[in-house]
């Protein structure tokens, strides 16, 4: 593997905004690894709306999917 082609890790703060307490911080390595975050904190989702959540998180939107969002964070 070449250096550029080794996945870096980022880190994603997930909320779902109908619940309390629902904030949650995971370092994951791509869009799949953040999908099955997304699964294990919010049972609620659709393995299609986590995957649609996370490819729009790490392309570097603020998705919003059954009032769950993702989005890099910065701290």
């Amino acid at each position: 593997m070449t250096e550029s082609s080794i996945p870096t890790a980022r880190s994603f703060d997930l909320t779902h905004w109908g619940a309390l307490d629902s904030f949650r911080r995971v370092q994951v390595s791509g869009p799949h690894s953040l999908t099955n975050e997304l699964v294990k904190a919010y049972p609620h989702l659709t393995y299609g709306q986590a995957r649609e959540l996370a490819q729009g998180a790490w392309d570097g939107g603020q998705p919003c999917v059954a009032d769950v969002t993702a989005e890099v964070s910065w701290g």
